[in-house]
């Protein structure tokens, strides 16, 4: 006996849907979402505590080609003056109280004068390369 038409068109509808499921799963590739590339600064460290008084430190980055992006502090927001380009050294940023400057190709100075007051300060530094970022985070002990 010769199999039915129904069973045919089963197996032949089955064999498409398999089909395309598979096509549909190949095709779909994960892709590095935005601002997910490899870390190509590579800071020296990402987190400072200072004390309450004056004080600096210069971060190194084993990576070249990176610019200070921003700094922030609570609401407040830093960027460098518009004629400087932000990936040449010499590119500062004034905070008030400190400053931020790419000192190096591979160099980046923090300083903060004394915080007078009973909180801590918090500045958030942000590096930029190409669509990698990285964040450096200095925490300033509150005044005595």
């Amino acid at each position: 006996m010769a199999p039915s038409r129904t069973l045919s068109k089963q197996t032949f509808t089955s064999q498409i849907f398999c089909l395309l499921l598979a096509v549909v799963s190949l095709s779909c590739s994960k892709k590095a979402p935005i601002g997910q590339w490899e870390n190509n600064i590579q800071l020296s460290q990402n987190e400072v505590i200072f004390g309450s008084q004056k004080d600096s430190i210069t971060l190194s980055a084993k990576g070249s080609y990176w610019w200070i992006n921003l700094a922030w502090s609570g609401d407040d927001k830093y960027r460098g003056e518009p004629s400087q380009n932000p990936a040449s050294v010499g590119y500062t940023i004034d905070l008030g109280y400190g400053r931020v400057e790419r000192t190096g190709t591979h160099a980046l100075f923090i300083r903060l004068n004394a915080n007078p007051n009973k909180t801590e300060r918090v500045v958030h530094i942000e590096l930029e390369a190409g669509d990698y970022f990285d964040l450096v985070t200095i925490t300033q002990k509150a005044s005595p």
